[in-house]
Formats: C-alpha cells, sequence, structure tokens
C-alpha cells in the first residue's frame, strides 16, 4: 500500500444502519409488475421485498410499450403495430391509486411510482431487402418521484400521441396534401366544353383531366389522413442523437422528478421472424456516451449484472464529476443499483441502492436520490458489506460532508476521511477497496470487516472543487457517491 502519511484508527464496529444521523435504507430500483411486462402483482412483489430484507422498492413499470412499422409513404395507415402492457394503456391513474392502496395494506415496504420510458427508437433498412432494423428500443430513462398522473401522460416519449398536431414529417404530408388538393381543383377546373351533334339531340361535353384531378383529390386526403394518423415524433427520421432523451429528462426534472439512465452498457439484439420477407433484427448498441451528451439527469444505473466500464477510475463518471467540479456541468449524477427485476427466479435484491435518510418514508428516500446520499452495491445471496460512514471533514473544524455533499475546507490543514466498512451478518469479511480522489486511486485498502480507518489528506487548492468516492471490487462490487470538497478562497 502507497504511504499516504495517514493516521490510523481500528476499532470496535458501530451498529450498521446508522451513519451519522441517517438511517440506510436498502432499495431494489427498476422493478415491474404485472401492470406491464413482470410475472407478479404489487402484494407478491412486496412479499418478495420483505423475504429479502428490502425496505423500498422503487417501480419502474413499462411506460409505453408499442412498436409501429409503416411502408412510405402512408405510414401512418399502412402500418403493423405491436403492443404490450403498459402503464399508459392500463391508465396512468389507475396504475398510481393501485400503488396507493398497496401501500396503505403493507406500509412496512415503501412503495415508490415509476416508469421506464422509451423516448425514441427508430427503423433502418427494408422488409424487401431482408434488413430491417429497430434501433434503440432499449436506449431508456427509469422515471420516478412524478406526482400526478397528467405529469406522467405528458412525457414527450415516441408514440405517446399527446401532442394534437403533427410536427415535423407530419407538417411535410400536410404540405403535399395541400398541394395535392389545390392540383386536384386545378385539373377538375381546366379543359374546355365542346358540343356533339347527333341526331335527335346534342351532347356537351367537358374535356380536361378529371380522372387525374380526382386521383390527387383523393391522394392529398390520405396524406392527410396519414398525418394524423402518425405520432407526434417519428421513427422514420432516423438517429436524432440525444435530442429526445434530453426532452424527456428535462420534462421530468422541471416536473419534481427524477430521471434515471438504465443499464447504459446493456446491449440488445435479437432477431424475429416475419414470414416470406425474412428477419427484423432488434438492436441496441451500449450507450455510455450518451450519459456525457446528457445534462440534467439525477443518476445511472451503474452497479447491476453486466460488465461496467463506465465507473472505472478516470473513466467516463469521473470525466462527469469533473466537468461538474470545473463548472462546465449543472449537477453530478448519482451511481444507482439496478436490479431490472421482472419476476422470479431472479432475486430482487441482486443489486441495490442504499438511501441514507432522516426517516423512513417515500419522500425522505426522493430527497437521498436527489442530494445523492446513496450507495449502489451488487448483493450475493449470504450476506453483504455496508458502507457504515463515508465522510469527510477537517482537522480542527466542525462539521462534516457525507455521500453526496460538499465541504468547504480552510486552509492547509489537512482533510480526515473516515471509513468504516461493515459486513450485513455481523461476520470478518475481507474486503478490496479503491479510493479515488478526482479520478485517480489514491489508495488501495485491503482488511476485514468491521473495519475503521480515518485518512489525512492534503486540502485542494483555493477555489479549486475536487472529490472522493469509495469502490469495493471484492468480494462484490459496491459504489459510493462522491463527496465533493472546494477550497475557500
Amino acid at each position: 500500500m502507497r504511504a499516504l502519511g495517514v493516521a490510523l484508527l481500528l476499532g470496535g464496529l458501530v451498529s450498521g444502519e446508522v451513519e451519522g444521523a441517517f438511517l440506510q435504507v436498502k432499495a431494489a430500483v427498476h422493478v415491474h409488475t404485472d401492470f406491464s411486462t413482470g410475472a407478479l402483482g404489487l402484494e407478491d412483489v412486496i412479499k418478495e421485498a420483505r423475504r429479502e430484507g428490502i425496505d423500498a422498492v422503487i417501480l419502474s413499470d413499462n411506460f409505453l410499450l408499442r412498436f409501429e412499422y409503416g411502408l412510405f409513404p402512408l405510414e401512418g395507415l399502412v402500418k403493423k403495430v405491436v403492443e404490450k402492457p403498459s402503464v399508459l394503456r392500463a391508465g396512468v391513474g389507475r396504475y398510481l391509486r393501485a400503488i396507493e392502496e398497496a401501500q396503505a395494506r403493507f406500509p412496512d415496504v415503501i412503495l415508490i411510482p415509476g416508469v421506464e420510458v422509451i423516448p425514441y427508437y427508430y427503423w433502418s433498412g427494408s422488409p424487401f431487402k431482408g434488413d430491417l432494423t429497430l434501433w434503440n428500443a432499449q436506449k431508456n430513462l427509469l422515471v420516478v418521484g412524478l406526482r400526478h398522473p397528467e405529469d406522467y401522460e405528458g412525457i414527450p416519449a415516441i408514440g405517446n400521441g399527446q401532442a394534437l398536431l403533427p410536427r415535423g414529417p407530419g407538417l411535410v404530408r400536410l404540405a403535399l396534401a395541400a398541394a395535392a388538393i389545390v392540383g386536384g381543383i386545378v385539373l377538375l377546373r381546366s379543359g374546355r366544353k365542346r358540343e356533339v351533334r347527333l341526331t335527335r339531340f346534342t351532347l356537351r361535353v367537358r374535356t380536361g383531366y378529371r380522372l387525374l384531378g380526382w386521383t390527387a383529390h383523393a391522394v392529398g386526403v390520405l396524406l392527410v389522413l396519414d398525418a394524423f394518423a402518425s405520432s407526434a415524433v417519428t421513427p422514420y427520421a432516423g438517429d436524432l442523437g440525444i435530442a429526445p432523451h434530453q426532452a424527456v429528462i428535462d420534462w421530468v426534472e422541471a416536473r419534481g422528478g427524477r430521471a434515471l439512465w438504465s443499464f447504459p452498457e446493456a446491449r440488445d439484439f435479437s432477431r424475429t421472424p416475419i414470414g416470406p420477407l425474412g428477419t427484423v433484427t432488434v438492436r441496441t448498441e451500449r450507450y455510455p456516451e450518451a450519459l456525457l451528451q446528457s445534462r440534467g439527469y439525477t443518476g445511472f444505473g451503474a452497479v447491476y449484472p453486466d460488465t461496467v466500464t463506465f465507473t472505472e477510475p478516470g473513466r467516463h463518471w469521473d470525466q462527469l464529476l469533473l466537468e461538474y467540479a470545473e463548472g462546465r456541468r449543472p449537477r453530478p449524477a448519482w451511481a444507482i443499483g439496478e436490479v431490472g427485476y421482472h419476476g422470479p427466479p431472479k432475486p430482487l435484491s441482486d443489486a441495490l441502492t442504499v438511501f441514507l435518510v432522516s426517516e423512513r418514508s417515500r419522500t425522505a428516500i426522493l430527497e437521498a436520490l436527489k442530494e445523492g446520499r446513496l450507495y449502489a452495491l451488487r448483493r450475493p445471496r449470504d450476506g453483504h458489506l455496508v458502507l457504515e460512514e463515508f465522510a469527510l471533514g477537517q482537522e480542527g473544524a466542525g462539521g462534516q460532508a457525507t455521500m453526496g455533499g460538499e465541504l468547504e475546507s480552510n486552509g492547509a490543514r489537512p482533510l480526515l476521511l473516515t471509513l468504516r466498512i461493515g459486513a450485513s451478518d455481523g461476520r470478518g469479511e475481507p474486503f478490496t477497496a479503491r479510493l479515488i480522489r478526482s479520478g485517480s486511486v489514491l489508495d488501495v485498502l485491503r482488511g476485514r470487516t468491521p473495519f475503521e480507518r480515518t485518512l489525512r489528506l492534503d486540502p485542494p487548492g483555493a477555489g479549486k472543487r475536487e472529490f472522493f468516492r469509495i469502490e469495493i471490487t471484492q468480494p462484490h462490487r459496491l459504489l459510493s457517491s462522491p463527496i465533493f470538497v472546494r477550497g475557500r478562497g
């Protein structure tokens, strides 16, 4: 271990449920019920949570699971639609009432409403060429903390249909429709009349383009119907980049909700036969770069059953935190344990987010999520590590900052970083942890629970903001939120 000039203090273990004035509440984040694609109803999810010792469940039922593919140029009318159960189709009001009723019957497990949103998907290729591909159906956001049904109903996600007036390609179709209808009128009124004398009577005949005119009229009407049958956001515009996702983030956060990127490094790929036309490829590539391109969201899935590189020291997450520290980003983003639960046999506790709260309530958990008072962990079946304390103070000064907080340092007096690690079952558990300072590994710590250490560290320079975070790599992953420190000056 590299020498740090640290003072060691090894001592006994205090209760793993309290860090300072905070309680630790274990939550399962991203849980589906039978309102969408989950196998269990709300009551059964609660029973699973009880059985696995989980204090809170953040629900993430699918907001809307509707995919359509239409044939050009009448994509809104000539189309195939595939739709599965979702909150929007069941009714947002009904969904929220069901959660409140279940909460009243089972108050010991805190239920927090939320949805999983597909902001945008798009098509490439053609069924006639055998390369039709559906992109980004799993490039999703979790939305929690919205209070009113209309806040959910107005989420600007593809297929929602809340906008009554068509936009983008819809306006183009209306312009084409107007041109076709006006052209049809011109064609119908063109031509000339002439008389044809027969033996007993005379016929007046109009020559011109009546068939072509009526055809133009029909095309115009079809284009009008297609424009209003199309979604406000069309899946035929190609890759729109970060814009559709940023629109959802902005909508949610402006209404007091929390937007979380879901499984940013989980790749999705499958092929579905479509009869004589071949197959449809469904594809979502990993998208860690989207987390750097977007702004204003609360957090992201960082601990889940897949390979995650985003949180490696010096990589994307540290880049994001440095942008915030340097004033180039309006807020940091927190690492979440994301379970993606649809039902057994997967354990509900496969990945957990532990919130530091002043009381066991929905409001307190959402506040902790906003402020970053949390850590994420991957839970083995036979117990897990507990981050009992991770706090930063300064020698000779009162007060400390904990996860998600910020300390203002004054002068050259050393910082005091306190770390306490325990085990949920009270046993002695060996572990390996990395202490990270502003993206660089400051030290590798190895020990056995119960563990306590206080480190004396150099403060940042005047006017400079830095951050510290802890990552446990063995026996399982555990990620803390960062603690920021700013030098006064």
